[in-house]
């Protein structure tokens, strides 16, 4: 799959996650009311669109995505393209633990509202 291109099936995807998030933002637990501004987002924890498993995404609001989008920008990016090299399980495991890291280290950070 390109890593460029979301799957054929990811609204329903990203709607799960949403749903399994209750509606609320996965990092500072912010309940969006769907305007333009305030809404909930489903993030790639490592930015590959690929990898549309629930271990590397979560719902967050656009306050928490946009500080997710730039922490670690270049350790993310550098984990993408090993990914893209060699898609062998151990690096795989390695990515899950990465966006386990990332997942834990935005929960520190609250935004507010």
């Amino acid at each position: 799959m390109d890593e460029g291109k979301y799957p054929v099936n990811w609204k329903e995807k990203s709607a799960q996650v949403k749903k399994e998030a209750g509606g609320r933002c996965e990092r500072c637990g912010h309940k969006p009311e769907g305007t333009s501004r305030d809404n909930l987002v489903t993030h790639h924890l490592i930015p590959n669109k690929a990898l549309d498993e629930r271990w590397n995404l979560e719902a967050l609001c656009n306050k928490c995505n946009l500080k997710a989008e730039h922490k670690n920008k270049e350790l993310r990016q550098r984990l993408t393209r090993w990914f893209n090299i060699c898609r062998e399980d151990w690096l795989m495991k390695q990515l899950k633990d990465y966006a386990d890291i990332l997942r834990e280290e935005g929960r520190k950070e609250k935004c507010t509202y």
